[in-house]
């Protein structure tokens, strides 16, 4: 098993990614400002050609709720192909399960200010410094 963790901050809110690899499963929980509320997952298939959709998302990642949200929550499942996919790119024949914990992150309402695309972007940053695939 290989583990990491890594601490960042945003417009002074604190970010928290900690990361474990195992034989089967990806584990990634992003907590925001030392809270977590929801889990989703997915299951990583090996990418074939470029398989990218219009939003340059990887086209065969299909997130799932598991804990705290609904399948209403736009936020979550975007956070979860774009971690998804980014793993895609960097190891294009992964083949585990993601398991992903997600903080308070992302518009509650779709209304996407900057602020939430600097928290994308960061949030994205501490993932790859935490990469374990």
């Amino acid at each position: 098993m290989q583990r990491k963790f890594v601490e960042g901050s945003l417009d002074g809110e604190s970010y928290t990614v900690a990361t474990a690899g195992y034989a089967d499963t990806i584990h990634i929980s992003v907590y925001k400002n030392d809270k977590m509320g929801k889990v989703f997952k997915c299951q990583l298939y090996p990418l074939i050609g470029g398989a990218l959709n219009e939003d340059g998302l990887i086209a065969n990642v299909v997130p799932e709720v598991l804990l705290g949200s609904g399948d209403d929550d736009v936020a979550g499942k975007f956070y979860t192909e774009t971690i998804a996919s980014l793993i895609l790119r960097q190891r294009p024949s992964e083949s585990r399960k993601l398991i992903l914990g997600l903080g308070n992150i992302g518009p509650r309402d779709n209304n996407v200010t900057e602020f939430y695309k600097k928290e994308l972007l960061h949030v994205t940053k501490l993932v790859q410094e935490a990469r374990v695939w």
